[in-house]
């Protein structure tokens, strides 16, 4: 008897080991491309879609020409869109696990718009153990302006 439970903690241990190197992957890969979306931007501006009926938080960065990268926070994921005018031209998403409530927050400082992702463990509103904490994935909006902007000749 105490062989099996020490064997189901053991396997309960790896399957969280695991499902926390997959999120954090996912979190890496969020970020560098949230990131570089953020650091080319020309702007940011924070509002609520109309998904169905539900209304869905989302961050646009415009870039350069007639692109605007979408961030949108859906169901237990982060979707990506890179529209160009009225047409999607990418799309791609990013799971969350389901012990976290995401939200954006833009701050505007001085110099840089700073924009971010907050991700708040729910366990601070439940009684259920919680492995997380709270995490923030932030970026400086136009970073790459002057870099990217043409020069005057």
């Amino acid at each position: 008897a105490t062989v099996s439970v020490a064997m189901s903690g053991m396997v309960r241990s790896s399957q969280r080991v695991r499902e926390e190197s997959a999120w954090q992957l996912e979190m890496e890969r969020f970020a560098a491309q949230f990131r570089t979306d953020a650091h080319q931007a020309l702007s940011v501006q924070e509002e609520n879609s109309n998904d169905s009926g539900k209304n869905v938080p989302t961050l646009l960065l415009a870039l350069a020409d007639t692109q605007v990268v979408e961030y949108r926070l859906q169901a237990r994921m982060i979707e990506r869109l890179l529209r160009e005018g009225d047409s999607i031209r990418h799309r791609e998403t990013y799971r969350l696990p389901n012990s976290f409530q995401p939200h954006w927050h833009v701050e505007r400082g001085c110099f840089l718009p700073i924009v971010g992702l907050i991700l708040e463990p729910e366990s601070a509103s439940s009684n259920r153990p919680c492995h997380f904490q709270t995490t923030r994935i932030n970026a400086a909006v136009g970073m790459l302006q002057p870099l990217l902007a043409p020069h005057a000749s």
